[in-house]
């Protein structure tokens, strides 16, 4: 549903309308966001290796001691029709829901599927500015990056914001791999300024084998498959059919990209 690589598009430049596919990713996303923090907080990564490894722990109860999402603080960064829908799931699992929002708006004002998000904008039980950044990464047990990656987004995630994290943070980045400077993502997953991170995106794409990141085992990587389902198709010909009776009826079109805002 990104909208950067378009933006010097001369077709959208000229004034024709362009409009994404944001709001038909929330559930799939959503859902991986819930399972890789399952994963990492009951250890799933290190279990699979010893099943890999065809070993059994001598203390499994001492060495795979995890933690509990419900009592952890989220804090969703980008609170859109993705991390709204992140912020239902685990509110329903009992976490402390935190957003911050560049633009300030708590209702939903783009297409979301009937039943899933948070219109409203009442799950929060707090929310932060752009400038807040540091207070509100210190918050939180977990990180979810749902930016869109814009200016102002690109690098956000740098050695200070990942030094004002918690120790036992886990960061997951479902956005753009440029919001994140991994590098200094490394420096912290390697000298525990945070515990781990679950990254679905990169700066570069197919990730390269020699990449260090695969050698971490605070890592969780996937190749850019947050979004995909079975139902990806149905719903992104719903939002079509939407919005071309929306366009014969001469009303305002669903998530027209504003080429000033980048998304």
């Amino acid at each position: 549903a990104g909208a950067e690589r378009i933006l010097d598009n001369p077709v959208l430049r000229a004034g024709v309308t362009v409009t994404t596919a944001s709001g038909i990713h929330a559930t799939p996303m959503a859902e991986y966001v819930l399972g890789v923090m399952l994963a990492m907080a009951r250890q799933l990564p290190a279990v699979c290796a010893m099943q890999r490894e065809r070993t059994w722990p001598a203390h499994p109860w001492r060495a795979l001691r995890g933690r509990e999402l419900r009592g952890e603080t989220i804090g969703i960064l980008g609170y859109g029709s993705i991390g709204r829908e992140v912020g239902r799931l685990a509110l329903s699992l009992g976490m402390r829901v935190i957003a911050l929002s560049a633009s300030g708006r708590r209702r939903d004002e783009g297409y979301y599927v009937e039943g899933t998000g948070d219109p409203e904008g009442r799950i929060p039980i707090a929310w932060y500015t752009p400038d807040d950044l540091h207070t509100f990464l210190a918050s939180c047990g977990f990180v979810v990056v749902a930016a869109p990656l814009v200016p102002q987004t690109r690098g956000l995630i740098d050695e200070a914001a990942l030094r004002a994290m918690r120790s036992d943070a886990v960061l997951v980045n479902i956005a753009r791999g440029e919001i994140v400077q991994e590098e200094a993502l490394l420096r912290a997953l390697r000298e525990g300024w945070i515990a781990g991170a679950a990254l679905d995106v990169f700066a570069q794409e197919p990730l390269p084998p020699e990449h260090p990141f695969y050698d971490l085992d605070n890592v969780l990587i996937t190749p850019h498959m947050a979004a995909m389902t079975r139902h990806y198709n149905e719903r992104l010909v719903d939002l079509f059919v939407a919005n071309l009776r929306r366009y014969l009826a001469g009303q305002e079109l669903l998530n027209r990209v504003d080429v000033d805002r980048g998304y």
